[in-house]
Order: C-alpha cells, then sequence, then structure tokens
C-alpha cells in the first residue's frame, strides 16, 4: 500500500485484490482514508482497482468489504465528510464500477453484505451537494432500487431503504454533508415510523422502529437556548417533549418484549402460538351519546386449539367464563404478532368475547393502525406460517391520549416566560393585586406569620411563616413562579392550601 501511495508501485488487474486486501488491513481507517485522498497515486490506483475486474464474485468478495470498511463510525464526519465524498466519487465517476454494481444488485446476485455496500453507497451518492448527487437523483432505477431494499427479509437493509428514500423525499439537498451519515443529527429516515414532522408519527410503534439500531433523534437542551432558534422555539420544544415521551414508551415495550420473548428469566405475558388468519374484523360502527366511533379494521386470528383457559370450563359456561376473566387478553391492551420470532406487526386487541367462546378453536381479534398499516401486515402474513400473539403488558393508552394531544398542540401558555424569557434582558413582569387578594397580600406584607383564618373566612387556622408568605406574595404578583419546598426545610402544603382557596374565591 506505501508503494502504491507513492506511486513506486503501478496498481494492476494482477495485484488490485492485493492492493484493496492492503486498505482494509489498516487499523486506522480515519488515518487510511487521509493518506489515499491526501495521494493522487492513491486515488487513482483505488479507482482503477475498483473496475479491473467487474465480475460478481469480485463484487462480493473485494468491492463490497471495502466499501463496509469505509462505514466506520465517525469517518463520514473527518473534514466534514469531504474526504469520504472524494474518495466515493473517484470510485464511481466515470461509473464503470457504479453501473456493474447497481446491474448485480438488480439481479439478485450480491451477497447480504453485498446489498448492504450497495445500499450505504447508494445512499451516500444521494446525500452528496446538490450539483454531484443530480444524476443518482434522476437515475429511473432509483425507485426499483428503494422498493428492494425495503422489502428485504433483513432489518439493516430495510432500515438503508428507509434513508435512502427519506434523502430522496427531500426537497432539497442536506445542507450538511454528513447528515447522511451522522447517526442521530436530523429527524427523519431512520425506519418507517421516523418523520422530520413529529405529527405525522404514528402512536403504535412499527416492528422496524423496535428492531432499529440507530440512535433516535432527540435535539439537547442547548439547541433550545440557542438565540437562532427563537422564531421556532415553542414548535421545536413540543416536538421534543413528544418524541421524548415517546422514547419513554419505546423503552418500556422494549423491555417487555424483552420478557415476553425469553430474553430475560422473568417472563409474564400471554402467549398464544398457532394462530391462523382466517378473515378481516369489520365491527360495525359504534354510537357513543351524539358522537359516532368507528372501529378500526383488524384481522381475525383462528387458534389451532382451544385456548387453555377454557380447562375444566363447562362448554355451556364458555361464554360467561370469558366475560368474567376479563384480564385475559384485555380490551385494547398491546400485542404483537411474531413468525419464528420476527416481529409481524404491533396490534391491539379487540376483545370480541363471542369470538373467543367459539368451541374448538377461538377466534381472536385485532386491530391495526391505518391502512398502510394494514397493508403491510398482510403482504407479510402471505409469507408466513403460523402466526404467535404476545400480550404486551406496556400501557399504550396511558400515553396514547398525552402524545396525540402534544401532535394537535399549536402553542404553549406562558410560552414568554418558560421558553423566551431573556434574565439578562427581560424584567419579570408584576401584575397587580386582584381585588380579593389584596387582603391578604397586604396582611402578609405587614406581618408575614399573621393568620389568614379571618381574612379568608376559613374554619381552620392558616399561618405561613416567612419563607411561605414570601412564597404565597410571589406567586399572586409574577406570572410565573416556581416554588420548591425540600423536604424537612419548607411545608408546601399550607402554601398550595391557601392558594387553593384563593382561585376557589376568585
Amino acid at each position: 500500500m506505501e508503494k502504491a501511495l507513492s506511486g513506486k508501485t503501478r496498481v494492476q488487474p494482477g495485484n488490485a485484490n492485493l492492493f484493496l486486501e492492503a486498505v482494509r488491513s489498516q487499523t486506522d481507517p480515519g488515518g487510511c482514508l487521509y493518506q489515499l485522498s491526501s495521494s493522487d497515486s492513491g486515488m487513482d490506483a483505488l479507482q482503477n482497482a475498483m473496475r479491473f475486474n467487474l465480475a460478481v464474485p469480485f463484487l462480493n468478495e473485494h468491492a463490497s468489504p471495502l466499501l463496509l470498511y469505509f462505514q466506520q463510525p465517525g469517518l463520514a464526519e473527518i473534514s466534514n465528510g469531504q474526504l469520504l465524498q472524494s474518495l466515493l466519487l473517484k470510485i464511481v465517476d466515470p461509473p464503470i464500477f457504479w453501473n456493474a454494481f447497481q446491474q448485480a444488485f438488480r439481479d439478485d446476485e450480491l451477497t447480504l453484505d453485498g446489498q448492504k455496500a450497495f445500499g450505504w453507497l447508494l445512499l451516500q451518492l444521494l446525500s452528496l451537494p446538490p450539483d454531484s448527487s443530480a444524476s443518482y437523483r434522476e437515475d429511473p432505477n432509483l425507485n426499483r432500487h428503494i422498493a428492494r431494499l425495503l422489502s428485504s427479509n433483513d432489518i439493516d437493509l430495510r432500515t438503508l431503504g428507509h434513508r435512502v428514500k427519506h434523502a430522496t423525499d427531500s426537497e432539497a439537498a442536506p445542507k450538511r454533508d454528513t447528515s447522511a451519515f451522522a447517526a442521530g443529527s436530523t429527524p427523519g429516515g431512520r425506519h418507517d415510523n421516523d418523520f422530520a414532522d413529529f405529527r405525522e408519527i404514528a402512536i403504535v410503534p412499527t416492528p422496524d422502529e423496535v428492531q432499529s439500531k440507530d440512535p433516535p433523534f432527540i435535539r439537547p437542551s442547548d439547541f433550545l437556548r440557542d438565540p437562532d432558534t427563537e422564531s421556532s422555539r415553542v414548535t421545536i420544544h413540543i416536538d421534543n417533549q413528544f418524541r421524548l415521551l415517546r422514547e419513554d414508551m419505546l423503552y418500556e415495550l422494549r423491555e417487555e418484549l424483552q420478557l415476553a420473548m425469553g430474553s430475560q428469566k422473568r417472563r409474564r405475558a400471554t402467549k398464544i402460538t398457532g394462530l391462523q388468519v382466517v378473515g378481516l374484523y369489520l365491527h360495525e360502527t359504534q354510537l357513543r351519546g351524539k358522537h359516532v366511533r368507528r372501529v378500526k379494521c383488524g384481522l381475525q386470528l383462528e387458534c389451532d386449539e382451544d385456548l387453555a383457559i377454557y380447562r375444566g370450563v363447562n362448554p355451556r359456561r364458555r361464554a360467561k367464563h370469558i366475560q368474567d376473566e376479563k384480564d385475559f387478553l384485555r380490551h385494547q391492551s398491546l400485542a404483537c404478532l411474531q413468525s419464528e420470532n420476527e416481529i409481524i406487526a404491533f396490534v391491539t386487541i379487540y376483545r370480541d368475547t363471542t369470538l373467543l367462546a367459539y368451541p374448538d378453536q377461538p377466534i381472536i381479534a385485532v386491530q391495526l393502525e391505518g391502512n398502510e398499516g394494514i397493508l403491510k401486515t398482510l403482504q407479510k402474513i402471505k409469507k408466513c406460517g403460523d402466526l404467535t400473539l404476545v400480550q404486551i403488558d406496556t400501557a399504550l393508552f396511558a400515553y396514547e391520549f398525552v402524545l396525540k394531544a402534544l401532535q394537535q398542540l399549536r402553542s404553549l401558555p406562558l410560552s414568554e416566560d418558560l421558553l423566551l424569557w431573556n434574565p439578562e434582558h427581560d424584567v419579570p413582569k408584576e401584575l397587580s393585586f386582584l381585588d380579593r387578594a389584596t387582603p391578604v397580600a397586604n396582611a402578609l406584607l405587614l406581618d408575614p406569620r399573621c393568620d389568614l383564618k379571618p381574612i379568608l373566612r376559613l374554619k381552620d387556622e392558616i399561618q405561613l411563616d416567612a419563607s411561605q408568605s414570601e412564597a404565597l406574595i410571589a406567586g399572586l404578583t409574577q406570572r410565573v413562579s416556581l416554588i420548591q419546598g425540600p423536604p424537612g426545610e419548607f411545608d408546601l402544603v399550607a402554601v398550595a392550601q391557601t392558594f387553593s382557596v384563593l382561585i376557589e374565591q376568585f
């Protein structure tokens, strides 16, 4: 390699494979990238070595391992990605190697590692500056490549497919050259439920999302304090709160999945095996007072044998028994459908006791999220044998209402004080006392320890100390106050009771 970089040895068809092996045997990928990009002889040697032999065995055994070598974490961030970009452009321009690589991918001749190398290279080319990436974005084969990646059984290939699709869906090329590779740098493209607009994210997760290895997109607190974000700070804060809360939900869900699938010692989930899809579940619209509530479309899953919960139960009492056992397959609880330990979909259980009470082969009704979720699930089920339903104890409903409320939120009360207040320039705004609060405030200003019972016309005595009185006055005169009471040093109960009385009287 040193001789090739210095120009003392010329890379030819006879020693091209040896040169590529020498490159990827370097223990410091960053140093290797720098050496190659700093040497005209080295870049020419690499270009020639990648196009002397375009046969499928070469693509799988030499070209793909080289590309995988340059996927090492951190390489795309060296010199803001310019070194890696120049190296990749040297390989694909002119497109002698690239055309052969594309053809092998289309013909399904690449190994799994070869496909991953192809998907990664495609992503990098689409993420180049506009002038350099235009020809790759306009390639008529691009949509076929994306569809092939997204339909793969391998989660890493599907993840690459989502990232490639996200890169092509962007209206303009990324401003930062490293954004395609730097994990966590931008929202969208990690999986099929990752979008730049958090309002497009489905509350119920997808299998690819739960299995994704990429870190989630979460903005650091410093980002909110950046003066450049002031105009959009409220929207950014709501976005961040949504993503943070949803990550809490996903953490709990992943932990429950590990328990249910036996990767941890403790197991407590209901698991039903040997299920077959026998039809769609199309329940009639339900009326709730004046409101019409449409029930989601779902699937009917038929058991291959009777459920264990019916053992020893009189056949005539099956319907009553399943109605009484409400904790078994709880209504609207979260579950996942699996086939040979692969997660097919996350579903919610619709507890139709009539179907569950069927003799010998009960039927379980489950609901799916959205039309796209139904189509994806049906496509996967076509390729599967028996299904397994695993009930998950994560209380999805506890998160769902808050997450949906955040998606609908467009503004925040008191945002000027909580998010946009600058302690160096903004003076806290004082409010004038409300008429009924004036006697309370005046009494406390004269004597912080006075009894508020006669002023508030209460049965019980309310007597505050100096710090409690100060907190109460602050709460009555400022738009926003933070009142903290460390255990043993400050009793918040008395202050809270006083505020409660004042609010009721106002």
